[in-house]
């Protein structure tokens, strides 16, 4: 499953370059230097929905916008993103841990200066271990995942932007029923885009 997630990724991303440069003859020149990339990382808060509290992690995020997109829709990239919730577990569930690997569309709007609202729809690779009544036979398994966000990013200074966001998440068929693990991130991301970003 994780082998199937990854080769899809990877062929959007091929495809998409591919396509970003064929249409580079359209792009004035003045714009041509410009990456359109944008790389970032921050502190999360999560339920992970198994056990009780809010655990810890960290999430790495990269948003891609090729020509080929902002040429037809401004503000649209497509975005990677990987989270492991690992730190401050309960006590009910001593060795709790959350991986992901999630790829999809980001979608932000510029109607205010230095302040972008967005919201991303994602799919991917989920790994989550646990612990029941001391059975140490069924501690790990993975599957298909998705993901939905809303949150801003605010231009700190040259291309450093702090973006905050929350994520609702579904865990399909574990334990007979759908877990939804949910928080906030907290970070800042590094855009080559600037000064045009992707509009």
């Amino acid at each position: 499953m994780f082998r199937k997630a990854f080769i899809v990724s990877v062929a959007v991303l091929f495809f998409s370059v591919t396509a970003d440069s064929l249409s580079a003859q359209t792009v004035p020149s003045a714009k041509q230097d410009v990456l359109p990339f944008e790389i970032g990382g921050g502190v999360s808060v999560f339920n992970p929905s198994l056990g009780s509290g809010d655990m810890l992690g960290y999430t790495i995020w990269g948003d891609y916008s090729p020509s080929l997109l902002t040429s037809r829709a401004h503000g649209l990239a497509i975005e990677g993103q990987f989270q492991d919730i690992n730190f401050n577990r309960s006590s009910s569930q001593p060795n709790v841990r959350e991986t992901s690997f999630l790829g999809g569309a980001n979608y932000s709007w510029h109607h205010f200066k230095n302040f972008y609202p967005m919201v991303a729809a994602k799919v991917g690779y989920g790994s989550i271990d646990f612990l029941f009544n001391n059975d140490y036979t069924y501690t790990h398994d993975s599957r298909t995942i998705y993901s939905a966000s809303g949150g801003a990013q605010y231009r700190l200074m040259g291309n450093f932007w702090l973006r905050g966001n929350y994520e609702y998440e579904w865990w399909p068929s574990l334990f007979s029923a759908t877990l939804h693990p949910r928080g906030f991130t907290a970070g800042v991301a590094y855009d080559f885009r600037l000064p045009h970003r992707r509009f």
